[in-house]
Order: structure tokens, then sequence, then C-alpha cells
């Protein structure tokens, strides 16, 4: 990473972290919460996060205090009114000395600005409206990837990035819930590198944006696989409004693939991530929530961008679409997605099968989106 020169200060007392959402975003923020607690130890350090996803961070050993705040709907006027001037009396309170943006939004703008704190920090190609509530903008690039972009400020505050860390909280309850589950559902917990002769592949089957979604049928063909052909074990992975789309992959597959699918609080699906040996998604918040875990990811990418938000760190491998309109992020012109369609079971469970035969600690070579007929293949 480029060094940054930040502007001098007496150390703060206390430090604000404004990341509302969404749940794989706050992911990617907290190396930025690790590497503030390293270099300021004695601070008091706070996060300002939508309720919804309060409990990732909680029991952070970075962390001395959550804060919540509620999302009401543009037609609840008085609502909005009312939760804002009720978490701008709480930040208030806190008189925080630095507030931090790594969002870049409307929304997080306003939290930095109502805060109070001297200095207020974001970057500079963050939203328009935005920068009208923050003091200082740290140069950056809309190419970055999302974790690198967060550690970016870090690095302006002064503060070691490496290691790069995220020391998710798991928490005792959710591993033992889940050891209890594993149990039941005769899951033996593998390991790369051939630790385990049967290996736990994990199946994340939702996604926040509909073109981000693999097809039921796709997951059911790459259950087959692994379990027939690969001799491995698979695990559904999911929220309670995916369990539709779960009951239809097990009724197409042709074996069967034990599901947690809406059986998980946000620790618990945690716990599921960090016990699987390889986890299969798209880019959405538990890929990258199996990566702070420290689990391998086999990442489908045909509608997002891997450069930007791509699973972080060298034991991964990405598998893309080779289509010219891919990717598209968030504006698709298309209404039936061929770009993940493109993306095939076969090649999937090729990817798991390379991923188990690296050793453990093992780097992976970076290489260059390929072209072709087919997927492109990053690892």
């Amino acid at each position: 990473m480029r060094k940054l020169a930040a502007r001098q200060n007496t150390e703060p007392q206390r430090i604000l972290i404004v990341r509302r959402s969404s749940m794989g975003d706050i992911v990617h923020t907290m190396p930025l919460l690790v590497a503030l607690r390293r270099r300021f130890p004695k601070a008091y350090i706070a996060w300002l996060v939508d309720y919804r996803f309060a409990e990732v961070l909680e029991g952070h050993k970075c962390l001395d205090e959550v804060i919540t705040i509620r999302r009401y709907s543009g037609r609840q006027p008085l609502a909005v009114a009312q939760e804002i001037c009720r978490v701008r009396t709480q930040l208030q309170q806190h008189t925080f000395d630095w507030t931090l943006d790594p969002q870049g939004l409307l929304k997080s703008g306003l939290m930095c600005y109502l805060s109070g704190a001297p200095r207020r920090i974001g970057f500079t190609d963050d939203q328009e409206a935005s920068r009208l509530f923050v003091n200082e903008r740290i140069p950056t690039s809309g190419d970055t990837h999302a974790v690198l972009r967060a550690l970016l400020m870090a690095q302006y505050l002064g503060c070691p990035v490496e290691p790069i860390e995220y020391q998710f909280p798991i928490g005792e309850e959710a591993e033992r819930w889940v050891g209890e589950f594993f149990v039941e559902n005769r899951l033996t917990v593998g390991g790369a590198g051939g630790h385990q002769n049967r290996p736990v592949i994990g199946l994340n089957i939702g996604a926040r944006a509909i073109h981000r979604l693999w097809p039921a049928e796709h997951f059911a063909r790459v259950g087959e696989i692994l379990q027939t052909d690969l001799g491995m074990q698979t695990v559904l992975i999911g929220s309670p409004s995916e369990v539709d789309m779960a009951k239809k992959i097990e009724q197409l597959a042709r074996v069967d693939i034990t599901s947690a699918v809406g059986q998980t609080t946000m620790k618990k699906l945690a716990s599921v991530l960090r016990r699987c040996t390889v986890v299969i998604s798209s880019d959405t918040g538990p890929l990258h929530m199996a990566v702070a875990v420290g689990t391998a990811v086999v990442g489908l990418y045909g509608a997002a961008d891997p450069n930007k938000t791509g699973p972080f760190g060298d034991k991964h491998i990405v598998l893309t679409s080779s289509l010219p309109c891919s990717p598209c992020v968030n504006k698709p012109t298309c209404a039936d997605y061929p770009c993940m369609r493109q993306i095939k079971p076969e090649a999937v469970a090729e990817a798991v099968a390379n991923l188990l035969q690296r050793p453990a600690s093992a780097p992976s070579p970076r290489s260059p989106l390929p072209a072709g007929e087919g997927p492109g293949v990053r690892s």
C-alpha cells in the first residue's frame, strides 16, 4: 500500500467509525478497526451501524461500543427525523475526537457531521453530498479493493496495517449450536491439504441482488459432483428468505444435501462458515464473512467486480464470465443474467478440488482475468 501523510494532531481519546451497512461492507471494514486498536490501545472506539447488522460487530475485542441506528422509509419522515435526533444526542454525548466515514454516502456523512467530532475523515471519491460533512478527504481510486480502501484510512492516521486481521467475533453460544448441528447431521470438519478425507463444502445460495444469484440447478449439480464424484460433504447456507430456493435445490439434486438455510443467526452463520473447508458463493455478505473467519472461497463473479469486492487474500479462486457486459456491478441491462449461468458447476467443482490440493500455507498466484468462451478463472 502507498504511504499517506496524515495531518498532525494529538492522539485521539474517542474514535467513531460510521459504517452502517451492509454485512459484506462491514466485514471489509473490520481490518480498519483492528489497525486502529493496534495503534491506539487506550482509545474508546465505537461503531455506528444499522441495527440489522449489529450482531456482526457485537463482542468484537477491538470495540468498546456498538451504536445502532434504525432504518425508516422515506414515507415516514417523522420517524426518520426522530431517529436522527436520537442518534445525534447519543453521539454528541461521547464527544468524539475523530469520526471516520469509510462508507462515503450521504447518510454516513451526515452522521459524521452530527457526531460533532473536530476531525471528520472521508475519501476524495465519496458521493458529492457526503463531502459536505467531512473536513478531511483521503485520495483514493474507485478501483481499489474494499478492504484496501478502508486500510488507506488506517494508514493515513498512522496505523500499522500489517498483518491484516479481522478478528471476527463468533462467541461460545454460536459455536456450541453449530457443533451440535454438525454432529446431528454427521458432518465431519474437513481441512484443506488432505487433513480429512471428506471435507465439508458450504454452498451459500443467496445474494442481496438478484443478478448475483447462481441458478438453483447449478447448485444442485455441483452438490452432486462434490458428493458423488469427489466424495465430499455439502451443506446449504442461506437466510430465512432463501428457504424456498434451498428446497428447490434439494429436490433437484440426486443426492442428500444437508441444509442450514434459515436456521442460523449471523454469528451461527460465521461458525458454520469457519467449519467448512471451502465455501462456494457469489458476491454477498457470507462470502466475505467466510474470508474473515479464514475459510477458502470459490467466488462466483458474473455481475460483480472481483477487483473491488472479490474474496480478499491469496487463498481463494474467483470464476468470472467472459461476456463483454460483465461485470455490470449494480446496473444489469438484461433480464436473465447469463453471466451467472455461464459459470458452470463442473468448473466450480474443479476449482474446489484445486483449492484442496494446495498446501494450506501456500499463497496462490495472481493473474489477470482471462478472455475466452468459458468463464474466466483468477486465483
